[in-house]
């Protein structure tokens, strides 16, 4: 719920077309759900979903009431579509940052929950200090990551540091902001920063 109570309400309200491209437990999708509840708008009109297990993505569609035309069986179902999103939120890993990235119109917002070592830096860093994700922060906003506290908050199962951010399909305007503690902020121009991609 943290990272879509991030994005600002007049945010939400601008979107018309919403992505979770592996739904898996639609974590994001209930708080996406939750947060149009709040606002008072009608949010199942929005959503396009998809997941690669077919068991999984009827169960999701049948809880959340998802019609079928706008559910799918991959995320390169998806793309085969040529949509454009506004937002598109995920919990997984790199193939999806840069899908969703793809099928994200100019001006969308993309969040997602990723390892740490991705904004951070970490195992695969050869020269960088700032993480690997270069071909999308150098030239999209990212409005702010937070690296610290998420993984013993919400996956203490996991034995890797997840983290997760909120990023922009707009030119970088302004520095990135890192939430390293809690009372711990960062301020970072990522389009000086040299960083190495996955």
């Amino acid at each position: 719920q943290e990272l879509v109570d991030a994005i600002p309400d007049d945010e939400w309200l601008k979107y018309k077309k919403i992505l979770e491209p592996a739904v898996k437990k639609a974590t994001i999708l209930n708080a996406i759900k939750k947060k149009y509840e709040k606002l008072g708008v009608d949010w199942k009109s929005k959503i396009y979903i998809s997941d690669l297990d077919p068991l999984n993505l009827k169960l999701v569609k049948k809880i959340f009431d998802i019609p079928v035309e706008r559910c799918y069986n991959s995320i390169d179902d998806v793309m085969e579509e040529k949509i454009e999103f506004d937002f598109i939120g995920n919990n997984l890993w790199y193939i999806f940052v840069h899908k969703g990235h793809q099928l994200l119109k100019q001006g969308g917002t993309m969040a997602m929950v990723t390892p740490n070592q991705w904004l951070t830096g970490g195992v695969q860093k050869r020269k960088g200090s700032w993480g690997i994700l270069k071909d999308l922060f150098k030239n999209n906003q990212l409005v702010e990551a937070h690296v610290s506290g998420i993984t013993e908050k919400h996956f203490p199962k996991v034995d890797i540091d997840i983290g997760w951010w909120v990023m922009k399909k707009e030119p970088v305007s302004q520095p990135s902001k890192f939430y390293i503690d809690a009372d711990k902020v960062v301020s970072k121009d990522l389009t000086q920063i040299q960083m190495l991609s996955p």
